[in-house]
């Protein structure tokens, strides 16, 4: 299983924490889906509608 993180600035530590935790501690394949800087302005509707294609073209090509 393939697990995808997305935040806006209001998460944005947060996201980065658990990423680490999925993938250090749990041993889990993640991406990064933004932001990847913290900026007070990005729009998190942007970012997690990357976020949603990504794993909607995984669901498609049959990963869990």
């Amino acid at each position: 299983m393939k697990v995808y993180f997305a935040a806006d600035h209001g998460a944005f530590d947060f996201k980065n924490a658990l990423f680490a935790y999925v993938q250090g501690e749990l041993k889990m394949e993640v991406e990064d889906c933004g932001a990847v800087t913290l900026d007070p302005a990005d729009d998190y509707p942007v970012i997690i509608c990357r976020c949603r294609e990504k794993a909607l073209r995984g669901l498609a090509r049959g990963h869990r």
